[in-house]
């Protein structure tokens, strides 16, 4: 005897099962009963613009659409990777700077000889193909050499001595005798690229120039750490400007001389009035007035007035005629254009 076949229900038996759970509930839910048979009845027609049905984005747990095919075989192909340029601290952008000809600021050295960027992992270090096989720049050299670095900007892109590369003083150097003819080439002026034959490294680091870039690097770093005071161009400047200021200390009583001169109507010139002035005492010939005030005020301690005219260069006194009508030019040019701006000042009050 064959087992009892089940029934299989068909959409009456649904809506009858509808019918019977929604009419246990007391007679004022029958409009609630209406809408759900309506609804029901709705899905099995329209299943897709269903009250009742679920999206199909909503199907899984995290309510996630799924990854939509790339091609037309329906093959999903991962992102690409995201390419990610050199580093700041990348020493190429120094060297590429010092390549077009432009001066590297101290911070800019200071930064591609002790802050500069390493790599970090075997895929940043430069390598070459030699018979279908990598050959790397290992790690190691890095350390031994500590004038190595790696770059990879583009066009750059090798290994670089950060000494010679940022402080040669010529394009040439070396060759027979050290006579200087022949042209810096990899390390230098280019990148290393082939790795086949590290020994070029050593070679490298016995150069005449490689070591006189060295002394360089050496000099610049002593007088980075001592505050740039030994440096020559700072002495030269201070020089310079220490020389400025005895120069107007010493022509300011000479100015003021000439003023008192002219505001009080007094003549300037005299008898005999060019030459040194040698002691502060007058002298038997009339100098003129100028000359005479002048041997007051040393009398009187001027010591700057003082050094200046006996000790002073004898081409830099300031006292000649010539001198005198020039401070008295500036000086009515001066005063006119105070006169002009109270004139302006006036008028707009």
């Amino acid at each position: 005897m064959d087992p009892p076949r089940k029934k299989n229900r068909t959409q009456s038996d649904i809506l009858q099962f509808f019918d019977r759970s929604v009419k246990t509930v007391n007679s004022s839910d029958s409009i609630e009963t209406a809408s759900l048979t309506n609804a029901v009845s709705s899905t099995s027609t329209d299943p897709v613009n269903s009250p009742l049905s679920v999206p199909e984005n909503q199907m899984s747990e995290c309510h996630c659409s799924p990854p939509e095919p790339d091609n037309a075989n329906g093959i999903l192909t991962p992102d690409p990777p995201l390419e990610t340029g050199p580093n700041p601290t990348d020493v190429g952008f120094a060297i590429q700077k010092a390549l077009e000809g432009h001066k590297l600021t101290d911070a800019e050295l200071t930064q591609s000889l002790n802050n500069r960027w390493v790599p970090a992992t075997k895929d940043d270090l430069s390598y070459s193909v030699e018979k279908g096989t990598k050959r790397y720049l290992g790690y190691h050299y890095l350390t031994t050499y500590p004038w190595l670095a790696v770059s990879r900007v583009e066009g750059l892109q090798g290994a670089w001595c950060v000494w010679c590369a940022l402080f040669h003083s010529s394009k040439t150097a070396g060759g027979p005798s050290y006579s200087g003819g022949q042209a810096l080439g990899a390390l230098v002026q280019t990148p290393l690229k082939r790795f086949h034959k590290l020994t070029y490294l050593s070679a490298h680091s016995d150069t005449k120039y490689h070591k006189m870039c060295q002394e360089r690097v050496l000099e610049f770093q002593n007088r980075s750490a001592s505050g740039s005071q030994n440096d020559v161009r700072n002495r030269l400047d201070t020089a310079r400007l220490c020389a400025i200021q005895n120069n107007r200390n010493a022509l300011k009583p000479i100015v003021d001389t000439i003023l008192l001169c002219a505001r009080q109507n007094i003549p300037i010139r005299g008898h005999r009035d060019s030459g040194r002035i040698t002691s502060a005492e007058n002298t038997d010939v009339n100098e003129g007035n100028f000359r005479a005030l002048l041997r007051y005020r040393v009398r009187g301690g001027d010591e700057v007035l003082s050094k200046h005219l006996f000790h002073g260069a004898g081409n830099a006194q300031y006292i000649s005629p010539e001198i005198q009508n020039d401070l008295i030019s500036a000086a009515m040019h001066c005063a006119v254009i105070w006169i002009i701006i109270i004139i302006i000042i006036i008028q707009h009050v």
